[in-house]
């Protein structure tokens, strides 16, 4: 049976090792700053973990946006342990969290994610998202 709960601070450090692992790219210590900074600033209710027999299998995290759209959040990040995925977590995540950003009073919520990554554009299009903008980048070689 998966628990699903709000995220405290004493979850962050366990949550970016397994992040880390899955990305990489990415360094603990600077997802645990980020996700601290995240977690203070989220819509309230809406940054989620979630345990199956006690042990975290995945998470979603919030933020509030401060632009010309007052009521608008992001999801910051969405993840399921590689082991955990296609038992409905993530969609339980998104939808839970999602209800918590409505009933905080946000008017619309954006996520970005990869044209590569079909499993989670499938999951956020279930959940009702749309594609809004077209994100372009350029890597630099050093």
């Amino acid at each position: 049976m998966v628990e699903i709960r709000r995220i405290r601070k004493s979850d962050l450090p366990e949550l970016a090792k397994q992040f880390c692992s899955i990305w990489k790219e990415h360094k603990e210590k600077q997802v645990l700053k980020v996700w601290r900074r995240d977690l203070a600033k989220g819509v309230r209710g809406a940054n989620l973990i979630a345990l199956e027999g006690g042990k975290k299998v995945g998470v979603v995290m919030t933020e509030k946006l401060r632009i010309e759209i007052s009521g608008a959040a992001r999801i910051t990040e969405l993840f399921v342990e590689k082991g955990h995925r296609g038992k409905g977590i993530g969609s339980r995540l998104m939808k839970e969290s999602l209800n918590a950003m409505k009933n905080a009073g946000m008017r619309n919520v954006s996520i970005m994610v990869s044209r590569k990554n079909k499993t989670a554009l499938a999951l956020y299009r279930a959940a009702g998202f749309k594609d809004f903008r077209l994100l372009m980048l350029k890597k630099f070689t050093h």
